[in-house]
């Protein structure tokens, strides 16, 4: 059997579900010659100095050699691995069941799909061709989730249900098993730097030497390092998982490129920059500004985040009356918003004037009101009595739990409990263009 049409047999006899399967596969295991026999399952690979083997379906106590013949030219070597997870493959839907065409996609792929989409879900989740973020795969699975129904004969193939949610997550989990075959643990770039970078900085340096506490003026000449080390570890292994933005804009922009501005504890707005990277040791001249960093990372976390702590409680003293008591106060003041596609998330289920009359905002109606300049209700302009806000001003979400007003209204101060805990962490420094309406409305 050539190796293509084994992995696929081995994909619908769901030996990716045997971890010892994948590593067998995707790794060069050392063995007795006869170890086999002790777990003799069917498409078991069995490696050997002269070839690959595996246990026949149809006779699990013999042993078939493997074809890795491509293109006419025998592809074995006695020192890699049968499969690895970046080389190219074509399947077609007889291959695998969540296909609708024939693709060229790859072997890692293909065995991804197979273990958290196919084995869970069946032919309902559609094959994924690429990486696999967590999140946008739980945003394609959560519209569709149902509750198991009673009767098998009730479901169907629109919904996804609990139980397969449950292999999803069981599958999902035990991926974590591959790590070692499928992430690489280091490369030689990314330990190293490019030998241009040294000569660039220079250049950067000399070029914007009168301005050099100016923090955007620091963050030009990051910008320019941190894109000069992006395209040198352009298509390294490394990169897409161990070497990921953070990476480059922080940690290897501090221990490579240059250490960069430090504010340390004073409230000015000039920086102290600190030209030579970490990998060419500390400079002593500037240890006052590196300590200091230091000091004030850990006076924020340690102190400053009890400022935020404080105002929470003070916030939940202060509004721990304040609900929302009735349907509609029947304001008609709102604040202005211009509705795009990239804030409308942020606005669903509250409620606009539109007419004199409150509309809310559901996904059925957004279409209609992209790019107009609409009102919005808020509480700032309820007209409630007393205490209290009525659910329309307040939006869906609250005025779905009105006695959970308190707890929003006590989000400011854990906002500020965040910023000073990060405060701790290392940060990058960009310039950006301020959207202030956008961050307002």
């Amino acid at each position: 059997m050539l190796k293509r049409d084994y992995f696929i047999a081995a994909m619908k006899a769901e030996c990716f579900l045997r971890l010892n399967w994948v590593t067998r596969a995707f790794a060069i295991v050392q063995e007795g010659p006869e170890d086999w026999r002790q777990d003799p399952y069917p498409y078991r690979l069995v490696q050997t100095p002269t070839g690959n083997y595996y246990v026949s379906p149809d006779n699990q106590q013999e042993l078939v050699k493997l074809d890795e013949t491509v293109n006419g030219e025998d592809t074995f070597k006695a020192n890699k691995p049968a499969f690895v997870f970046t080389d190219p493959i074509v399947v077609t839907p007889n291959d695998v069941p969540n296909l609708s065409k024939t693709v060229e996609s790859r072997y890692g792929i293909v065995l991804l799909n197979y273990t958290v989409l196919v084995w869970p879900f069946g032919k309902k989740m559609a094959f994924i061709n690429g990486p696999m973020h967590p999140r946008k795969v739980e945003a394609l699975i959560l519209p569709r989730l149902r509750d198991n129904p009673e009767n098998d004969a009730d479901r169907d193939d629109r919904y996804l249900y609990i139980d397969e949610l449950l292999k999803f997550n069981d599958a999902s989990i035990a991926t974590g098993g591959w790590s070692q075959l499928a992430v690489p643990g280091g490369t030689e770039k990314a330990m190293t730097v490019s030998p241009e970078i040294a000569k660039l900085r220079a250049e950067l340096l000399e070029k914007f030497k009168d301005r050099l506490r100016d923090p955007a003026t620091i963050a030009q000449i990051d910008a320019v390092l941190v894109a000069a080390d992006k395209e040198w570890m352009k298509g390294d292994k490394a990169m897409g998982y161990l070497i990921t933005g953070k990476s480059f804009d922080t940690v290897r922009r501090k221990l490579f490129l240059m250490m960069g501005a430090e504010r340390g504890l004073g409230e000015s707005v000039e920086v102290d920059l600190i030209p030579k990277p970490l990998v060419d040791g500390w400079d002593i001249s500037h240890f006052p500004a590196m300590n200091n960093s230091l000091r004030a990372g850990s006076y924020n976390r340690g102190h400053q985040t009890m400022l935020g702590g404080e105002l929470v409680k003070w916030l939940h003293r202060a509004s721990s009356n304040v609900s929302a008591t009735i349907d509609d106060c029947g304001s008609v003041v709102g604040l202005e918003v211009q509705l795009t596609k990239e804030n409308l998330q942020r606005h669903l289920g509250n409620s606009f004037v539109i007419k004199g009359s409150a509309v809310r905002l559901t996904e059925d109606n957004a279409e209609q009101y992209l790019g107009k300049l609409m009102f919005e209700r808020t509480p700032m302009a309820c007209q409630a009595p007393g205490n209290t806000y009525c659910k329309t001003c307040v939006g869906a979400v609250l005025g779905d739990n009105p006695t959970g007003l308190s707890s929003a209204i006590a989000t400011e101060g854990s906002t500020i409990m965040y910023i000073y805990m990060s405060a701790a962490h290392a940060k990058n420094l960009k310039v950006e263009k301020l959207d202030w309406q956008g961050l307002i409305f």
